[in-house]
């Protein structure tokens, strides 16, 4: 009986029920209703090269996939990794993430700390969120917290090593996989990307 499950969490928390309730909804939304990311209105051969990469991909699980996207801008990168995500939604993640513009927000103030802040706010999903206030604290809380959690993150339009040491500081679980999206096909080399596009 869920009422009685329900009352049994207030008393062993003494949390209000529209709180339990609401997270209980959150939860269940969460694994039954993974979000998809918007892709281009008129997507002319995306499934083909979306197909391409999942075969580079390999059919192994128990890694960590990280996939690396090259051009300049304006080919098309973020559109085809956005696609890819969306398809992999069915491997089922314990989180998924997708960190925009990360070259133009990292150059601001505090940028990086609002990066690493939007991850950790979507892997907790949660009204009690943790705050971070410096680089060091947020890439320490990743690597300790999700580091072997099976996550999908997809880093886009990033161009300096430190940036993707700060975000993916570490491995994360068996099955995750990252999708890095970048103008410079060095920085792909410099992380150790095998799989490029």
């Amino acid at each position: 009986d869920i009422q009685k499950s329900v009352s049994r969490l207030l008393e062993l928390h003494g949390r209000d029920e529209a709180d339990i309730i609401t997270e209980i909804v959150d939860r269940i939304e969460i694994e039954i209703k993974p979000r998809t990311l918007e892709v281009a209105a008129f997507p002319t051969g995306l499934e083909t090269h979306v197909k391409d990469i999942t075969t580079l991909m390999s059919s192994d699980t128990e890694g960590v996939t990280i996939i690396g996207m090259y051009g300049m801008g304006g080919v098309g990168k973020t559109t085809l990794a956005k696609a890819l995500y969306n398809q992999l939604l069915e491997r089922r993640f314990r989180c998924c993430c997708f960190l925009a513009d990360v070259r133009e927000i990292a150059g601001r103030k505090n940028g990086l700390v609002f990066l690493q802040q939007q991850f950790i706010d979507e892997f907790l999903r949660s009204k009690k969120q943790h705050k971070i206030h410096n680089v060091e604290e947020g890439t320490k809380f990743i690597r300790e917290r999700f580091g072997s959690a099976k996550v999908m993150v997809l880093i886009d339009d990033i161009n300096e090593l430190k940036h993707y040491k700060n975000l993916v500081p570490g491995i994360f679980g068996p099955g995750s996989v990252v999708i890095v999206t970048t103008r410079d096909e060095e920085l792909l080399l410099k992380i150790g990307v095998e799989r490029r596009y």
